[in-house]
């Protein structure tokens, strides 16, 4: 019994201590992020460039997303009530 508590303790004190190191160790990563600035807007990884750093965001195209020949139709709905 008292070497499963033994474990049982050693095991939740060395699972403490990686989650602490992950935690500085992501910390650490962040800072260096930030310390490096933003990327020029459509620069490669930049978010929305479409680059390796993740998919074009929707309407980030040289239109804004706004017109084009995308066939939208603008509609109003009101619920009647009636089922």
């Amino acid at each position: 019994m008292l070497l499963h508590a033994l474990l049982s303790v050693t095991h939740a004190v060395s699972t403490q201590a990686a989650t602490e190191a992950l935690q500085n160790e992501a910390m650490e990563m962040g800072k260096s992020m930030y310390s490096q600035g933003a990327p020029p807007p459509g620069a490669e990884g930049a978010p929305g460039a479409g680059g390796p750093g993740g998919a074009a965001a929707p309407g980030a195209g040289p239109s804004g997303g706004a017109g084009g020949d995308d066939n939208v139709v603008d509609a109003e709905f009101t619920d009647s009530g009636d089922k």
